[in-house]
């Protein structure tokens, strides 16, 4: 029976680390070896991984923990770290906001076993958000990848090319074949993309059409809240998947060389779109009709984008403006309110509330649809469908919402409901004019 290394690659994981450790320490398959990797986590990781590793000697048939001094934050030479320090005949790398299925080591390793043709396996996930643990109900969750058999993918290389529909949580390599095909580059920050193609030149895949994995998506991170920060980890995705195409762009014919290309484009300019990244989605855009590509991308949802982009620059800077009169504190006294809430998790309700703080006006709550998914605030997150008789106010921090909020919370709320932006357009006013008096 062969012996299969799951490598657990893990920084500031401590939200997550419990379940990913339960799904592993629940493995069916008897011969799994762990490697652990914390690559200088600061949030408890570390601790909550020694927490358990007297159960985890207890259930795998190796351990090794691998802790760094320093944040390499280089994620191909920790897998590679984590590779070479193994000793299974195959292997995962498993991110520590992961969970692997209690099946997947078993199911994965009979696919390797009764296809000896096949380099490397890769199976179905569902996607979860922040809020799931190992202990959540599955009952709902939805496959990642739609239709398709299980079985030796077919032209897998070119498809590849055109569309990285792999979840990285249900890979599953042979050791043989990584010895063969080389470490992993570590000039490409996310690594896997390019090493699944390398691999797929030498040797077949194969797709279970089995969930195996659940694949942690963060709502929380990609709120406008977050923007800046996901800006940056768009920004290294859209350069990874680059380097990657142009690396094996050679090997496909014209006609996939630009459906690939195509697909690339589209695909992140809509992410700039949707995550506020003008800059890097103008960049796209030029970069896309200089290679001649007619992309298809909705120049009108764009547009609205761009202009809500604008908006909110003009919000911001009017606000500086009005908090150097002391006008915020006042409005709040004027129109008689100290409980309210704000609509919405975003960049101007959470500018808001730092800005109401020393004032005498309580935040009781946000109110966001994505709810408890939502886990970095320290204000209590609702709900739009409950109660708020305690709130004397809701302000609305989205833009162009106010219709929406209105109807979605006419029939449980009578208080007043103002959009930020008229907040800080009404006092912007109020400043300008007594400056002319």
């Amino acid at each position: 029976m062969k012996l299969v290394s799951i490598c657990l690659l893990t920084y500031n994981h401590s939200k997550y680390i419990e379940s990913a450790l339960k799904g592993i320490l629940n493995q069916t398959y008897p011969r799994v070896e762990l490697v652990v990797l914390d690559d200088a986590s600061n949030d408890g990781t570390t601790q909550i991984i020694n927490k358990y590793r007297d159960e985890i000697l207890q259930n795998v048939e190796s351990l090794r923990i691998i802790t760094h001094e320093e944040n390499s934050g280089n994620v191909p030479h920790n897998c590679n770290e984590m590779i070479t320090c193994s000793n299974g005949d195959y292997f995962m790398c498993v991110s520590g906001d992961d969970i692997l299925l209690e099946e997947a080591a078993e199911l994965l390793c009979n696919c390797l076993e009764n296809n000896s043709d096949c380099l490397a396996v890769h199976a179905n996930a569902s996607i979860v958000d922040d809020g799931f643990s190992y202990e959540s109900s599955r009952d709902g969750l939805m496959p990642r990848i739609r239709g398709g058999k299980s079985g030796t993918e077919k032209d897998f290389f070119s498809r590849l090319m055109i569309n990285n529909y792999i979840t990285a949580p249900t890979v599953m390599i042979k050791k043989s074949a990584y010895l063969d095909a080389g470490p992993h580059d570590e000039n490409i920050p996310y690594e896997d993309y390019e090493y699944w193609l390398r691999l797929s030149q030498r040797g077949n895949f194969y797709f279970l059409n089995k969930i195996v994995a659940l694949y942690r998506k963060s709502t929380a991170s990609m709120t406008n809240y977050a923007v800046d920060s996901f800006s940056n980890k768009l920004k290294t995705a859209i350069y990874s998947d680059y380097l990657t195409r142009e690396k094996y762009m050679s090997y496909l014919n014209d006609e996939d060389q630009k459906r690939s290309w195509k697909e690339y484009y589209e695909r992140f300019i809509m992410y700039c779109s949707q995550f506020n990244c003008v800059d890097e989605m103008t960049r796209l855009i030029k970069e896309s009709e200089e290679k001649g590509l007619s992309i298809d991308v909705n120049y009108l949802q764009i547009q609205e984008r761009f202009s809500r982009i604008i908006r909110e620059a003009d919000i911001l800077s009017k606000w500086v403006k009005v908090k150097r009169r002391g006008y915020i504190e006042d409005y709040y006294k004027q129109l008689g309110v100290s409980h309210i809430a704000i609509y919405g998790y975003s960049r101007l309700g959470n500018l808001l509330e730092k800005e109401l703080e020393g004032t005498g006006v309580h935040l009781e709550c946000y109110i966001d649809k994505k709810g408890s998914a939502i886990f970095n605030s320290k204000i209590p997150i609702k709900m739009p469908n409950e109660s708020f008789d305690d709130i004397e106010a809701i302000f609305i921090s989205p833009l162009d919402i106010k219709n929406e909020v209105c109807g979605v919370l006419s029939n449980r709320y009578e208080g007043k409901i103002i959009g930020i932006d008229e907040m800080i357009e009404s006092l912007f006013l109020k400043s300008q004019i007594q400056g002319r008096e």
